[in-house]
C-alpha cells in the first residue's frame, strides 16, 4: 500500500520505495526458517527427528499454500482483501511465537499486545491502506490526472482484468497490466484497430464456421457475429472475467445470448486438443505481445500445426503477429500462402484469391439491426470504399 501511495506522487521514487520494500521482506522472510530451527529443533538424540517434522511443515505448507490460495481464495476474495488478511495472519503467529518464546512474562505480553494492536488497526484502516491500490501501482500518473481508478475491475484467480476510460471511443481494456483492446467496433471510431476484424472479408468467401481464441471486452466476437455469412462461433477464453465483463456493455452483451456464440472457459491448446473433430473455416486470434511469458503457446509451429488440422479445405487461420517479423516467418513454415494486414498475418494452404466483387458483397453482409453496417451513414459508406482499396492490395 505505501508503495501504491508513492507512485501517485512519482513514478522513479515509487520504483525506489518498492525495491526497497522487496528486500526488507525478503530479508526477514529469510530469517524464518533458521528462526524455527532455533526455537524448533529439540537438543541430543531429538535432532534429527526435529529437523524432519520441520521439513514436512514447510513442504505441506509450500504446497497448500499455492494450491489453496490460487484455486480457492482468489476466486472468493480480492487481492487487496487477501493482502490484508494474510499480513494480519502472520502478525498472529508472530504474537504466538512471542507468547511462547522465553523471557519475562510481562515482556511477552507486551509483544502480544503490540502485535493485537497492530492487527486491529491494519484491519480497520485497510479501506484507507488498500484502496484502488491496483489502479495506482498501474496508472500512476494517469489516476492522478483523471482522479478516479478502473471503470470495471474484476479478479480471480485468471487474472486481474480491468477497464479505463477510453476518451468517448470506448473503454481501454487491461489484462495483466498490459492494454488488451477497446470495447468498440464501429468501424467509423476506429481506435483498436477494428478494422483488422472486417478484414475477414478478404481471407475467405464464406467462413461458416469460426473459432475464437481469446474473447477480451468481446468487440471482435461482436464484429463475427454481424457477419451474415457466419453461422457458429466457437469462443474459447481462458479467464471467465471476461464474460463479466461483456456483460458490463450493452453493445457486446447480446453476444451472451446469441444462439450461434458458443463461449467456452477454457486454455485455447487444451481445448483444441480435447476437440479432434472439430473443423472450422477460419480461426482468430487477436494475441497478445509476442515478447510476454508464455506467449509462444500461440505463437509456435506445433501449435500452428495443431490448428491446422482443425481447419477445413481452404481454410485460414488468421492472428495478431504484434509487429513480429519471426511470428511471420514461423506461419509461412507451416502454410504455404501468408499474407499479412498491418500486425495481422493470415496463412492458409489454398490461396488468397477473393476476387473484389466478392470482398464488396461480403463486407455489406456486415449487418446490425437488419441494416448493412456500411450503409448507415456516409462516413460508414467512405469506410466500405478505403477497406476495398486496401483488400484489393492485399
Amino acid at each position: 500500500p505505501v508503495t501504491a501511495h508513492v507512485f501517485t506522487w512519482s513514478r522513479s521514487l515509487g520504483q525506489a520505495v518498492m525495491v526497497v520494500a522487496i528486500g526488507a521482506v525478503a530479508y526477514l522472510l529469510g530469517c524464518i526458517f533458521p528462526l524455527l530451527c532455533h526455537l524448533g529443533v529439540s537438543e541430543g538424540a531429538g535432532v534429527g527427528q526435529s529437523v524432519s517434522w520441520l521439513y514436512l511443515a514447510n513442504i505441506v505448507g509450500s504446497t497448500a499454500g499455492p494450491l489453496v490460495t490460487g484455486f480457492v481464495l482468489l476466486d472468493r476474495f480480492t487481492t487487496e482483501d487477501l493482502a490484508a488478511a494474510f499480513g494480519v495472519a502472520t502478525a498472529v503467529l508472530g504474537g504466538l511465537v512471542a507468547l511462547g518464546a522465553k523471557g519475562p512474562l510481562r515482556a511477552r505480553f507486551c509483544w502480544v499486545a503490540a502485535v493485537a494492536i497492530a492487527c486491529v488497526s491494519a484491519w480497520l484502516l485497510r479501506p484507507l491502506l488498500y484502496d484502488e491500490m491496483l489502479a495506482k501501482l498501474h496508472l500512476n500518473d494517469r489516476y492522478v490526472a483523471q482522479d478516479h481508478a478502473y471503470e470495471i475491475l474484476i479478479q480471480n484467480r485468471s487474472g486481474i482484468i480491468a477497464t479505463v476510460d477510453g476518451d468517448g471511443f470506448g473503454d481501454i481494456i487491461y489484462g495483466g497490466g498490459m492494454y488488451d483492446g477497446r470495447i468498440n467496433s464501429d468501424p467509423t471510431h476506429d481506435k483498436n484497430g477494428i478494422d483488422r476484424a472486417y478484414f475477414v472479408a478478404a481471407l475467405h468467401e464464406r467462413p461458416a464456421s469460426i473459432l475464437e481464441i481469446g474473447l477480451s471486452g468481446g468487440s471482435w466476437t461482436r464484429v463475427l457475429s454481424d457477419y451474415g455469412q457466419v453461422e457458429k462461433i466457437t469462443v474459447v477464453e481462458i479467464n471467465p472475467g471476461y464474460l463479466e465483463m461483456v456483460a458490463h456493455y450493452p453493445e457486446n452483451a447480446t453476444l451472451l445470448a446469441d444462439p450461434r456464440v458458443e463461449m467456452v472457459i477454457d486454455d485455447g491448446r487444451r481445448w483444441l486438443e480435447r476437440h479432434p473433430d472439430a473443423r472450422f473455416d477460419l480461426v482468430l486470434m487477436n494475441t497478445t505481445q509476442h515478447w510476454r511469458s508464455h506467449a509462444s503457446q500461440l505463437l509456435s509451429v506445433e501449435f500452428l500445426e495443431l490448428c491446422k488440422r482443425r481447419l477445413r479445405p481452404g481454410g485460414v487461420i488468421y492472428y495478431n503477429a504484434t509487429e513480429s517479423e519471426d511470428v511471420v516467418f514461423t506461419t509461412a513454415q507451416v502454410f504455404r500462402h501468408v499474407v499479412r494486414y498491418k500486425s495481422f498475418v493470415a496463412g492458409s494452404d489454398a490461396p488468397f484469391s477473393v476476387d473484389p466483387a466478392t470482398i464488396r458483397s461480403n463486407l455489406l453482409r456486415f449487418e446490425r439491426g437488419g441494416r448493412p453496417i456500411f450503409e448507415q451513414s456516409a462516413a460508414h459508406r467512405d469506410k466500405l470504399e478505403r477497406y476495398l482499396q486496401v483488400m484489393r492490395l492485399v
